[in-house]
């Protein structure tokens, strides 16, 4: 039989190669990269972008075997099933990349993952934090005493990790510790006064700059920036390295009223805006730092429902998302101005991350909006509960101050594992 001629395989001119690759989609590149090395090389490369990634939702973990995620794009849930080296619990999201946790008491471990290239990169040991084995040998719940030590958002200082520093508030006094992947140590500061009830709730890390989001029962430090600089130094590292730090103390809302309803055994109580947690972002049109407070109203009962009994009578406490407050951070005064727009940008928020898109790179996705997935329940005993806090908040409208579209079905909330957006890529390794 006459053998085939088929024609040799030539490899396209790069620029045409790139012209391809950046019409194509996450999906599109990661078939590309099965292909063979070559295109797994390109589809890689930090400097060839594909189209724009709507996010994805992911959903609180079952099992540290695998992860299950809500693609927006695709309309569909996916599972990426995790290799064992990279199995772990799901802490949150930052910069492209996922922060898991490996509870193994005292020797747990923290790692940073790309779940699409299975990229892995190692943080240091958090015995290198004096307070962690205390906290530990103090913690009932030792099956996740690394997951209640790391109880604050995790940020990173950037997505390339030559250049990264990870950062988070830690253990009974949260104190600030830097590292760097790969390092050996971490390096802790005081940067709160934990005993005039100073308690942090947010960092974000924008243009060389990490911002620490506080509150205070002190009103004269309500809406002000105090400024630090930090010297930090891992243990391979000649000369420190400065690391500029503020802290935001963020600006109380009071609650506007409150209502009883029933009776007895039946009393409801309804706190109106009773409740908001506090999120700084990064504005991606003009690069302004934002603090939203995420508004609720809370409802506190005296029933006791069949799904929070545990051989205990406890009060069930169930929040409602009614609207969001947007400030601009003056850079000089430090003073919350209060923002109606967010113009061509739309936020995605979680427990897990917080997300910064400019709308003009999506088609489909309209700006002045605030996508939320969270929980409404606050009760802390219940082991899983429903997540039916969820929809969008328009900043614009026929209703003054916004409005709250509630638009998605309920999903099972595991204790202690976070729901989170994030945007898939090939990129970071």
């Amino acid at each position: 039989m006459k053998k085939a001629n088929y024609a040799r395989w030539q490899t396209p001119p790069m620029d045409i190669l790139e012209n391809i690759l950046q019409r194509l989609n996450l999906s599109d590149h990661i078939r590309l990269s099965t292909v063979c090395k070559f295109w797994n090389s390109t589809v890689t490369r930090s400097d060839i972008h594909c189209s724009p990634q709507f996010p994805c939702l992911l959903y609180p973990q079952e099992s540290p075997k695998y992860l299950k995620f809500y693609g927006l794009s695709e309309g569909k849930v996916l599972e990426i099933k995790l290799p064992k080296r990279c199995r772990g619990w799901f802490h949150s999201f930052r910069k492209g990349w996922l922060i898991m946790i490996r509870e193994q008491g005292v020797d747990s471990k923290v790692f940073l993952l790309n779940p699409i290239s299975k990229a892995q990169h190692q943080l240091p040991s958090l015995n290198t934090i004096a307070s962690f084995e205390q906290s530990v040998n103090g913690e009932e719940r030792t099956a996740c005493a690394a997951s209640a030590f790391l109880d604050y958002k995790i940020e990173l200082s950037s997505s390339n990790i030559s250049e990264c520093i990870v950062a988070v508030f830690v253990g009974p006094y949260k104190e600030l510790s830097l590292c760097r992947p790969g390092g050996k140590r971490w390096n802790t500061f005081q940067v709160t006064d934990y005993f005039k009830d100073e308690y942090p709730l947010d960092l974000l890390f924008s243009r060389g700059v990490f911002y620490a989001l506080v509150t205070s029962t002190y009103s004269n430090k309500n809406g002000g920036v105090r400024a630090f600089i930090l010297n930090f130094r891992d243990e391979d590292e000649d000369e420190p390295c400065a690391v500029e730090l503020k802290l935001v103390y963020d600006n109380i809302e009071e609650p506007c009223s409150s209502l009883n309803r029933g009776h007895g055994d039946f009393l409801h109580r309804i706190n109106l805006n009773g409740n908001h947690r506090a999120y700084l972002f990064e504005s991606t049109t003009n690069n302004e730092i934002l603090l939203i407070h995420h508004m609720k109203d809370t409802f506190e009962s005296s029933v006791i429902e069949h799904q929070i009994i545990e051989r205990r009578m406890h009060p069930s406490k169930f929040s409602r998302t009614t609207k969001f407050k947007v400030y601009k951070i003056d850079p000089y005064s430090g003073s919350f101005i209060r923002v109606h727009s967010l113009g061509d940008q739309t936020f995605f928020i979680a427990s897990g991350s917080f997300l910064s898109l400019q709308t003009s790179d999506f088609i489909g996705l309209k700006g002045n909006r605030i996508y939320f997935q969270g929980q409404g329940l606050l009760e802390h005993c219940v082991p899983t509960t429903l997540s039916n806090d969820s929809g969008v908040f328009y900043l614009d409208g026929a209703y003054v101050g916004g409005y709250v579209e509630r638009r998605w079905l309920s999903i099972d909330n595991f204790r202690g594992h976070a729901q989170s957006w994030f945007v898939p890529s090939l990129r970071y390794s």
